[in-house]
């Protein structure tokens, strides 16, 4: 499956993960990346799937959160979606793509008082990559600096 996917044989890649898992894989690394592919692909009802299964059975697995959190998104479950990430930021709290994630959410919808706060934790977990400059700038136009 990985050297389907890096070729980006997407279809080819998810059978492979399938199989492998049909056959027993215990790597976690087979159904996350089924799971991120899935989401890749557009198909975020079965990358749910695949990814609630991926945390149950590793609840410390950051990625697999975040990605959670996004296919959820995509399917408009929003609560589902934030708690996701905000189990994604327990898990490794220094880790920042969660944070911007809640943010992007939470000004979607229009809660920008979320929203702030998750960008200022985002600043405080990375404060020089370009994404911690656009979290300033919103937090700017939010009316409120880092």
């Amino acid at each position: 499956g990985d050297a389907r996917r890096h070729l980006g044989k997407f279809q080819e890649a998810i059978a492979a993960y399938r199989s492998a898992l049909e056959l027993g894989a215990t790597d976690p690394a087979v159904r996350f990346n089924l799971g991120r592919i899935l989401l890749q692909t557009n198909r975020p009802d079965e990358a749910v799937t695949e990814l609630q299964t991926q945390v149950a059975e590793f609840p410390s697995d950051y990625e697999a959160w975040v990605n959670l959190g996004s296919a959820e998104e995509r399917l408009g479950r929003a609560e589902q979606a934030e708690i996701s990430y905000r189990r994604a930021t327990a898990e490794d709290p220094r880790r920042p793509e969660a944070y911007f994630s809640l943010a992007r959410m939470h000004l979607a919808t229009g809660d920008t008082s979320s929203a702030r706060q998750a960008l200022f934790a985002y600043t405080r977990v990375d404060s020089t990559s370009r994404q911690a400059e656009l979290a300033r700038v919103l937090l700017s136009r939010l009316g409120t600096e880092p």
